[in-house]
């Protein structure tokens, strides 16, 4: 790629060099601190799917109307990318980069990196080749393990394990994504949100008939306390009454991940931790978010085990996808 370009009085360093000849598809790479300027102004949005994002503003947002007019910009999208030591970065074509304003092009040019980074190659495939992407997500595959689990319930007569599913990518929460900078505060906010989506999002109605829903408390007044049962409780109890003992061990498989993302949220929910800059959260949200996808998967094969889901047809792509995280 091309060395740094001086900006003109009126183009941006990247229009300069599309104008100069340089191909518009040609990639240009970026450190990820390039989009700290958008995270920290509540004005602009910075979504994020898998291996691919976008940059606006919040046209909602009440202080957006005070942004200047070489502020109202947008980046159609952004790729990740990954330098040979696995250091993170982002890929953006030159084209989409001559759609920012002067001002944000020489932003970027400042945390360009010259050399070393490569686009991940689903990124490529469905930006240029227009082709399905070749993995699935391991954030995709986990939502839609839960439609099917849901899907299954159903078909045994009872309520939705899940109250609340994603099927679409774009009604996604924001928060499950890679986190595209590595702090305490976004490894945290991950934290949370995974577990939103695990054990607060379980319906206890699901167990209703089944197994009882509270416990008693013999106190040492004489006196019984009644107390309900926490969600991870009461599907541990389920699969137990449910599954022979020689299976239970796919029971544990379910049973920990959800028990240790609960355990990881306690921390932050319940203590002031100071905000640090650390790679290595990079490698622990990789290692929740396959736990929690295991969790998942484990729980649906373990269901498909029961005589009245015998037939229940789970989609061929869910059972054949290469989950990965990128």
């Amino acid at each position: 790629m091309s060395d740094l370009v001086e900006e003109s009085d009126s183009l941006g360093p990247f229009t300069v060099l599309l104008q100069s000849g340089q191909h518009p598809m040609s990639l240009y790479y970026f450190k990820l601190e390039v989009l700290d300027r958008y995270f920290n102004d509540p004005r602009y949005y910075v979504r994020f799917f898998d291996f691919g994002g976008r940059i606006g503003v919040r046209e909602d947002y009440n202080g957006s109307h005070a942004l200047d007019e070489p502020d109202r910009i947008r980046l159609q999208r952004f790729g990740l990318a990954y330098s040979e030591d696995k250091t993170r970065g982002l890929g953006v074509f030159l084209v989409r980069l001559t759609g920012l304003t002067a001002s944000h092009q020489l932003h970027w040019q400042l945390h360009q990196i010259q050399s070393g980074y490569k686009i991940v190659p689903d990124y490529y495939r469905t930006s240029i080749e227009a082709l399905p992407p070749e993995f699935t997500s391991a954030y995709q595959a986990f939502l839609h393990e839960q439609i099917t689990i849901n899907a299954m319930a159903r078909d045994m007569g009872k309520p939705n394990l899940f109250r609340e599913t994603f099927p679409e990518l774009r009604d996604r929460p924001s928060q499950f994504n890679l986190i595209l900078r590595p702090t305490w505060r976004r490894y945290s906010d991950f934290i949370q949100v995974v577990d939103k989506l695990l054990s607060d999002n379980i319906d206890r109605d699901f167990f209703r008939g089944d197994i009882s829903l509270q416990r008693e408390i013999h106190r040492s007044d004489g006196r019984v306390e009644v107390l309900g049962q926490g969600t991870i409780t009461l599907l541990k109890i389920w699969l137990e009454s449910k599954f022979p003992s020689d299976i239970r061990y796919i029971a544990d498989e379910v049973i920990t991940p959800l028990r240790k993302i609960r355990g990881l949220r306690q921390n932050p929910a319940h203590t002031i931790s100071p905000d640090d800059y650390d790679p290595s959260y990079f490698d622990k949200q990789n290692e929740l978010i396959l736990a929690a996808y295991g969790c998942l998967l484990s729980l649906r094969k373990l269901l498909h085990t029961l005589p009245e889901l015998e037939q229940f047809k789970t989609p061929d792509w869910l059972d054949e996808a290469q989950v990965v995280v990128y």
